[in-house]
């Protein structure tokens, strides 16, 4: 397990996923998955100095909007 994080995928490569207009594959999460990058991704956060949060805020803020989007994706 490589930096503490074990990813499952029960599904076969070649079946994830979907083709988008440019013909490449995008593989996609399961929900669980996204909750569990949105629990890694805010004990990551936890653990910066505060200057360093107060520098990249707005970079932090997009990825959690980010995976907000996908999570309720997902929920649909």
């Amino acid at each position: 397990m490589k930096y503490g994080i074990k990813r499952v995928i029960s599904i076969p490569v070649e079946q994830r996923g979907i083709i988008d207009e440019t013909g490449c594959r995008r593989y996609t999460m399961t929900l669980e998955q996204l909750q569990a990058l949105y629990k890694q991704f805010e004990n990551f956060v936890a653990d910066c100095p505060q200057q360093e949060y107060n520098e990249n805020k707005s970079a932090i803020i997009a990825v959690y909007s980010l995976i907000h989007k996908h999570i309720n994706a997902e929920l649909k």
